[in-house]
C-alpha cells in the first residue's frame, strides 16, 4: 500500500549477542525529533489514529505485534515479530495495533515532537481528511 514501507533491518550476530541498527535517510526517509516505546500485553489494542502531517518507524524490539493498517481504500496487515523488520508509516494512513504477547514493547521513531493537532483520532475525521486531501 501506498503510504507504508515494510525494511529490513541490518543485524550483526556473534556469540555475545546481536546489533540491530536503523538508521535515518537509508532505513526510513525522515530525521527521528521524538522517539517513545509502548509496552503492551497479549489482546492489548492501540493506535487506532492517524496523522496529518507526521510520519513513524515501527520496530517491535520484544514479543509481537499485529499492525492492520489502510488509508481509507486499501487495508493491509503486517505482523512484526522479528526486532530486524521496521515498518515506515507516511501521514494519512490509518493504524492500529494489538499485541500477541504480554511485555511487547513496539518502538516508535516520528519526524516532529508530539502534537496533539496532527492526529486524526476519529475514523470519520480521518475518512473526511482524506476525501478532501484527493480533490
Amino acid at each position: 500500500m501506498e503510504g507504508l514501507q515494510i525494511v529490513s533491518l541490518k543485524k550483526l550476530s556473534s556469540i555475545k549477542g546481536s546489533l540491530i541498527a536503523a538508521e535515518s535517510g537509508k532505513d526510513f526517509s525522515f530525521l527521528s525529533k521524538r522517539i517513545f516505546f509502548i509496552t503492551s500485553n497479549k489482546g492489548d489494542k492501540r493506535g487506532r489514529h492517524a496523522h496529518k502531517e507526521h510520519s513513524q518507524f515501527m520496530i517491535c524490539a520484544q514479543g509481537s505485534c499485529s499492525l492492520t493498517f489502510t488509508n481509507g481504500f486499501e487495508k493491509e496487515n503486517i505482523l512484526l515479530k522479528n526486532n530486524d523488520i521496521g515498518v515506515e508509516v507516511k501521514p494519512g494512513i490509518w493504524g492500529e495495533q494489538e499485541y500477541l504477547e504480554d511485555n511487547t514493547v513496539l518502538i516508535v521513531l516520528s519526524d516532529f515532537h508530539f502534537d496533539e493537532n496532527d492526529y486524526l483520532r476519529d475514523y470519520d475525521d480521518f475518512k473526511s481528511f482524506i476525501s478532501n486531501k484527493s480533490l
